[in-house]
């Protein structure tokens, strides 16, 4: 799989967001992009909207993947949250 970070829910779910977002930073600056605080936060809101998301559905054996490339596109799918 081509993600940054994939994972099935229950591991997300269990896991720790702080350690996610490391492993997202990490593989952006693998491939040449900067870091920013900002994007770090974004990150952790989308996880937090996504493990709520997860919790409240059986989807423990669904595979969750962040941040995926589309290398042909040149671009990437990201999962987003946006406060109401």
């Amino acid at each position: 799989m081509r993600a940054w970070f994939a994972c099935t829910a229950a591991e997300l779910l269990s896991g720790d967001p702080v350690d996610t977002v490391g492993r997202l930073a990490s593989a952006q600056q693998a491939r040449g992009f900067p870091g920013s605080p900002e994007q770090d936060l974004a990150w952790h809101s989308q996880i937090a909207a996504l493990r709520a998301a997860l919790a409240s559905t059986a989807a423990a054996a669904w595979t969750v993947a962040l941040e995926f490339d589309l290398l042909r596109l040149e671009k990437r799918i990201r999962v987003r949250a946006n406060p109401r």
